[in-house]
């Protein structure tokens, strides 16, 4: 689909906060023909990331990071998130920059 094919009607920012919700009313083109009909649909914006996955060539081993997650605890699962090392950024930012802040080589 091209913006060609989707009609935002309107665009509202209910929350804004450390993330956005944006809540979209539209309609879009049908494969068969024709537009669909007029509906709702929210998006949760968390903004863009990058990820490294940081590997100790010596013992042969990959590094993870444990972290608190928010929604994991709320979710009752209990101890750590174990992920890749990584960070959202904003547009303003370069990712490759990003992850060599995050432990990549200088000419990844």
């Amino acid at each position: 689909m091209t913006e060609d094919d989707v009609e935002i009607i309107e665009k509202t920012t209910p929350f804004k906060g450390y993330f956005q919700i944006d809540r979209y009313r539209l309609r879009h083109r049908l494969f068969e023909g024709g537009w669909s009909g007029e509906m709702v649909r929210e998006v949760f914006e968390r903004g863009h990331a990058v990820a490294v996955l940081l590997l100790d060539p010596v013992l042969d081993r990959v590094v993870l990071i444990e972290q608190f997650r928010p929604g994991a605890f709320a979710a009752l699962v209990r101890g750590g998130f174990v992920a890749v090392a990584h960070r959202d950024h904003r547009w303003h930012h370069r990712g490759r920059r990003i992850a060599r802040r995050r432990g990549a080589p200088r000419d990844a």
